[in-house]
């Protein structure tokens, strides 16, 4: 739901073209769109998943990782998404010289990670959602990802910060799971609707101040 959150603010990416999904996602994010796309690649690591979808949906699922797959030669994409994606990618420098290869001049990619620089992170520490060590390599500020676009050769066109309460939940929850309160984390579970109600204002809050959990890119070539 927050991609699709995503997609609906950065109107500018509703264009039919050539696309591509990296991520651990289990579907195509906005499949009423991407349908209208002439050709979609979802790179995913879980063979699993990919034999699986290869049944279901009329899109390619290759099977392998992001730095290392080959792709055709002198394929280019119009859109790609990396929806909570790089902070799972051991070499970052390594990523962002892909994505400079097969993105169209043209061409966006929307980028969602965790928020080193949000609230969340700063009250839960260690217990925060963002960390989830050892399945995320990195943590990113803004001006850590800023860095790393702009040494490939991006701009950021746009940001999109979510006011999904969740990650306040997951922060309660973490610290009762390994401080031992089983019942207590029973109870904080993210899909708990009077939870989500209570913490709605501080993700309204983070969102207006720019310091929630989640948060969107889009960058772009540098012309």
């Amino acid at each position: 739901e927050e991609t699709r959150g995503s997609f609906g603010h950065f109107r500018e990416l509703r264009w039919p073209g050539n696309s591509a999904e990296d991520g651990s996602a289990h579907y195509p994010q906005e499949p009423h769109r991407i349908a209208r796309a002439q050709w979609l690649r979802k790179i995913h690591l879980d063979q699993s998943f990919t034999e699986g979808r290869r049944a279901n949906y009329r899109y390619c699922f290759p099977l392998g990782k992001f730095e290392n797959f080959q792709f055709p030669a002198g394929l280019k994409f119009d859109f790609i998404i990396m929806h909570y994606v790089l902070e799972h990618l051991p070499s970052q420098k390594s990523v962002f010289k892909k994505l400079r290869t097969i993105i169209a001049d043209e061409g966006k990619i929307l980028i969602s990670i965790p928020n080193f620089d949000s609230w969340e992170r700063r009250i839960f520490g260690r217990y925060w959602q963002g960390y989830d060590v050892p399945r995320h390599f990195y943590s990113f500020s803004r001006d850590t990802l800023k860095r790393y676009a702009e040494e490939a050769g991006f701009s950021i066109a746009n940001v999109h910060y979510s006011f999904v309460p969740n990650d306040w939940i997951w922060g309660i929850l973490r610290f009762f799971k390994e401080n031992n309160f089983p019942l207590l984390a029973a109870f904080f579970q993210p899909k708990n609707i009077l939870l989500l109600g209570i913490f709605l204002p501080l993700s309204l809050a983070s969102y207006i101040f720019k310091k929630s959990s989640r948060v969107a890119y889009i960058i772009k070539k540098i012309k």
